[in-house]
């Protein structure tokens, strides 16, 4: 795809990408207003994920066990996975205050990087 079918592509994606752009900085500023209750959401939340994520990964080398397939290295991901997510309900402070800071400077940048797309996507249509 070249990058004018590309930019013709994105031509009526424009309001999207505006509205993306828009809410994540949103929660980044949220995430840097009212901390204590944006972390201990997305603890909890990330905790859960990791934990069913690493079950799901045993869940899937035990399926594969019988095709013959190597199977070490999603037990190793299931194992790391539910000890990450059991070690975030241990340990919520240190998990939390990481995972709040990656998140909102993450919210931040993308929505930078979204609004400048939209603009530069909008002054395309302009000049057509």
């Amino acid at each position: 795809m070249n990058e004018s079918s590309f930019l013709s592509h994105l031509t009526g994606q424009w309001g999207g990408i505006s509205l993306r752009g828009l809410a994540a900085p949103s929660f980044g500023m949220t995430a840097f207003i009212w901390p204590e209750p944006t972390l201990v959401a997305l603890t909890m939340a990330c905790g859960a994920y990791v934990v069913f994520d690493g079950v799901f990964a045993q869940m899937a080398a035990f399926r594969i066990r019988d095709q013959q397939k190597p199977l070490w290295p999603l037990v190793i991901v299931g194992l790391v996975g539910v000890s990450a997510g059991v070690a975030t309900f241990i340990w919520p402070d240190i998990t939390a205050l990481s995972l709040l800071l990656l998140i909102a400077v993450w919210a931040l940048v993308m929505g930078a990087f979204q609004i400048a797309t939209a603009i530069r996507i909008r002054k395309t249509l302009e000049i057509e």
